[in-house]
């Protein structure tokens, strides 16, 4: 499972925490957690590489993705 995250904010943030679970009724089950080593600049993306699977297309449907923390870089 790739996921690929995007800064669609106005200001270059560090720090950059993501979990990636199984949707419940509730929300999510935490299945991995990352931490991104570099800054992300406004308007930058970055691909994730999660090592969950291999996974069909139903079984990659119920994962959801969350960013938990991240900092305004200086």
């Amino acid at each position: 499972l790739q996921v690929v995250i995007r800064n669609d904010s106005s200001v270059t943030v560090s720090g950059v925490r993501v979990i990636v679970g199984r949707r419940t009724g509730f929300g999510m089950r935490e299945d991995a957690a990352f931490r991104l080593r570099r800054a992300l600049r406004p308007g930058q993306r970055i691909s994730l590489q999660t090592n969950l699977g291999p996974l069909n297309a139903k079984q990659a449907g119920q994962f959801a993705t969350a960013i938990t923390g991240a900092r305004v870089s200086k």
